[in-house]
């Protein structure tokens, strides 16, 4: 983007608008630096959750198709009651799928592409008031 630098008439302004520049650009790399640890996390937990998502599921179905053949007694009581938990780490695992799943994953990708981009007009922004101040 073309600044409108000339507009700064003093070294000082210049020097102003370097430090503001320099503090956002700052915090915009600790942003960039956060995303991209998060986009990691997000990716590696993604494909954590869908394979043990896909192992409770498959114990699950087998519990469903074993119980209604068990004799009356604790061993289908206790079959039972497992299942019961998997129901519940079932849930917890499709909550999970939901927070990073593919579409957490690619949000937290576009997050990190859209710092990026900052970052990069950070530096041009501070290229421009760097121009304006040798100039002056």
């Amino acid at each position: 983007m073309d600044y409108s630098v000339n507009s700064l008439t003093t070294a000082a302004e210049c020097d102003v608008m370097i430090s503001l520049a320099t503090k956002e650009k700052n915090n915009l790399t600790a942003r960039k630096l956060t995303l991209e640890q998060k986009q990691a996390d997000y990716a590696k937990n993604s494909v954590v959750v869908a394979v043990e998502l896909q192992s409770v599921t498959a114990e699950f179905t087998a519990y469903q198709a074993i119980i209604p053949s068990l004799p009356e007694g604790q061993a289908k009581e206790d079959s039972i009651t497992r299942m019961k938990k998997l129901e519940v780490k079932l849930r917890v695992l499709n909550g999970k799928k939901e927070d990073y799943g593919n579409i957490a994953v690619l949000d937290k990708q576009f997050d990190y592409a859209r710092a990026a981009k900052e970052l990069e007009e950070a530096d041009a922004f501070l290229a421009a008031v760097t121009a304006r101040k040798a100039q002056l």
